[in-house]
């Protein structure tokens, strides 16, 4: 494989032996969502505790499967993850991490430390790939399941940077 293809130095991408345009929506929600991903990797690399590295890896595979299903790729689409069921198990942890904390009563700065900084910056990128998305539903048919799933996951990394804050 290799990586130059030397065909997309006009503008254009060659997606699934279709000509692009480099800032087509689907194009910006795909990349968005890599964006998202890489930013995730990096906090896992800072936090320590084997359950939430496990919980970050879980979504950057479900986000992984989210573009490939955006990109029109079947095997994507024909639900390798059940974002039903996923949205369901980020509420439940969401529900018991929130019992756990203080009650939010102002606006709190990112930046109690590096790895609630970074689970913001995640959060505040994921609301970008649900804007993204949005203005590609607008467009395209998009799995009816994906917007409620990128919802639920600012508010999962929201309440996860709160955690980690305390």
């Amino acid at each position: 494989m290799t990586i130059t293809t030397k065909q997309g130095d006009q503008g254009i991408s060659y997606w699934l032996n279709k000509a692009v345009p480099k800032d087509d929506l689907s194009l910006e929600a795909i990349g968005t969502i890599d964006e998202l991903q890489s930013a995730l990797g990096i906090a896992k690399s800072e936090i320590e505790y084997g359950f939430l590295k496990n919980e970050i890896e879980i979504i950057q595979k479900d986000l992984w499967l989210i573009a490939g299903s955006l990109a029109g790729y079947e095997t994507a689409k024909k639900g390798s993850i059940d974002l039903g069921k996923r949205v369901k198990e980020m509420e439940v942890e969401i529900d018991a991490w929130e019992r756990e904390l203080p009650v939010i009563r102002e606006f709190a700065l990112p930046g109690e430390n590096k790895k609630e900084a970074l689970i913001q910056l995640c959060r505040s990128m994921s609301r970008r790939v649900e804007r993204r998305v949005v203005a590609l539903s607008k467009r395209e048919k998009v799995d009816q399941k994906i917007l409620p799933y990128l919802n639920r996951l600012s508010d999962f990394l929201f309440v996860l940077a709160y955690q980690i804050a305390r």
